[in-house]
């Protein structure tokens, strides 16, 4: 009995692990205004007024954000990904407005150039009548599409 306790805390660790990474991917679009306006003054040619530029070895390409998903979906077991993905193309109802901007950021990159596995999730779901039918075939994620919304918005808030 121990052993299969044991067992299945460390596959539900493992799916807070794949929300972890989920969120980090939403993080990216996450950029302060300033971000905005300094792009927005460079495209109007006022680059004076962002201040100089300071390069870092970090910075990022001008690349749109996308989700990781080869490697979210390697550390993912329970299919709690795919679970969300469907369950939103479904309609999952998502009652908090920071949830809203989350959701359409998985959808958006639940496109066709997603993994095999998330296609067919969103095609699940957009086929649905409920998030009943999503439910049954990631019957092994135990979280709904709000709690795991809440879980990324809850790690975006926190470690931003």
């Amino acid at each position: 009995m121990a052993h299969k306790l044991l067992l299945l805390g460390i596959v539900l660790l493992g799916s807070l692990y794949c929300l972890h990474l989920l969120a980090q991917d939403y993080q990216k679009i996450r950029r302060p205004v300033q971000t905005a306006a300094k792009a927005a003054a460079k495209s109007l040619g006022l680059e004076f007024l962002t201040g100089r530029k300071r390069r870092s070895v970090t910075d990022e390409p001008d690349q749109p954000p996308a989700i990781q998903w080869d490697a979210l979906l390697r550390v993912d077991p329970l299919l709690c990904a795919s679970s969300l993905v469907c369950q939103l193309a479904a309609g999952a109802a998502i009652d908090f407005t920071e949830g809203l901007p989350i959701k359409n950021f998985i959808l958006a990159n639940a496109n066709d150039s997603a993994p095999e596995k998330v296609r067919k999730a969103r095609e699940l779901g957009q086929r649905a009548d409920s998030v009943k039918e999503c439910f049954q075939k990631y019957n092994f994620c135990p979280y709904s599409a709000k709690t795991m919304l809440r879980i990324i918005h809850l790690q975006v808030t926190m470690f931003s």
